[in-house]
């Protein structure tokens, strides 16, 4: 493709140049061929005229075949910018399924939300792991001291092993958000694990996040945006 732009290129600038040499002819003709008077008198051939006259048909016949490259340029700069553009896009794609192949390897954290049901179980043996999440998190603020320090310290210590994962997967994210990376791509590969995943780990993102509200950040509206094509 390449090759072939430049070879129209080419003949446009060669063409553009004859263009120009046979302008530079039609001028001479009209402003500077003169012949004696006497000639014209006598009924000479009017070499003047046959000379503009022939100039005037090349300038015509030179100005059709510089209209046509100029077509054949425009084509081939709007096919070049084309074949950029889906280049490009499958640039993004493939660097997308690579990065995110070598990223689910290590993407498999604990359930945390289990892990919490089971330390409250253990805790409080009357405790109903099937009510609502929400009335259950305000739940979690009403248990006694000793169980929320409990969840907190193993919470705590569980995300010290997701952190470096975490953080590499809000690299990750931020490119997708950006659109350094095909959204649509991860979409369709890897959605639901996604989901899963941030759902182990949850518990230690929400932690983190009322502790700082920005961070992971990223991971988070990553999270709001797959839940919804979801």
């Amino acid at each position: 493709m390449k090759q072939k732009y430049r070879s129209i290129v080419l003949s446009f600038i060669y063409t553009s140049l004859l263009v120009f040499f046979m302008l530079i002819i039609f001028i001479v003709a009209v402003t500077e061929w003169k012949l004696p008077s006497e000639i014209l008198v006598k009924g000479e051939l009017e070499i003047s005229g046959i000379v503009l006259a022939l100039a005037t048909i090349v300038l015509v016949i030179v100005t059709a075949i510089l209209s046509i490259a100029t077509k054949n340029l425009v084509a081939a700069t709007e096919a070049l910018v084309l074949s950029a553009k889906n280049q490009t896009e499958w640039d993004k794609r493939r660097a997308t399924a690579e990065e995110w192949n070598r990223l689910r390897v290590n993407l498999r954290f604990p359930n945390l939300k289990r892990q919490i049901d089971e330390i409250i179980r253990v805790e409080i043996p009357t405790y109903d792991p099937s009510i609502d999440r929400e009335d259950g998190e305000k739940a979690l603020k009403d248990l006694p001291a000793h169980v929320r320090q409990t969840i907190d310290d193993r919470i705590l210590g569980e995300g010290r092993k997701m952190r470096d994962h975490l953080r590499e997967l809000e690299y990750f994210a931020a490119d997708l958000n950006r659109g350094d990376l095909d959204l649509s791509t991860f979409l369709k590969r890897s959605h639901r694990l996604f989901l899963q995943q941030y759902e182990h780990a949850s518990p230690y993102i929400d932690m983190r996040r009322r502790q700082r509200p920005n961070t992971y950040v990223e991971i988070f509206k990553l999270y709001t945006i797959v839940r919804g094509e979801g």
